[in-house]
């Protein structure tokens, strides 16, 4: 099944670890509690494994699309001097110095 296979690509999580989880979370997302309407996502700690796959050990839950995104927004604000440096770069190439 290809569902089982990305869940084991991925996340290094079996079709039956991905149940335990969801019905843990009582088939709701960990952040906003409202129950699943479309498959869960799942939600690992990007400082263990960055990108898209997972060791299995650094899984935290599973998370509506919403929240997933809103996470990684979160995880941004790690580095906000970044984040307002490149603001300042942006707002300098759109509005030049009046004269």
């Amino acid at each position: 099944m290809v569902r089982d296979r990305n869940l084991w690509n991925k996340y290094r999580l079996r079709p039956e670890d991905f149940d335990d989880l969801l019905e843990s979370q009582n088939n709701a997302c960990a952040i906003c509690l409202e129950p699943f309407t479309k498959t869960p996502q799942v939600d690992h700690d990007h400082e263990c494994c960055p990108g898209q796959k997972s060791c299995g050990n650094c899984v935290r839950g599973l998370l509506c699309r919403r929240c997933n995104i809103f996470l990684g927004f979160l995880e941004l604000l790690d580095r906000p001097m970044r984040v307002l440096e490149y603001m300042d770069k942006l707002r300098s190439k759109t509005n030049p110095p009046q004269r």
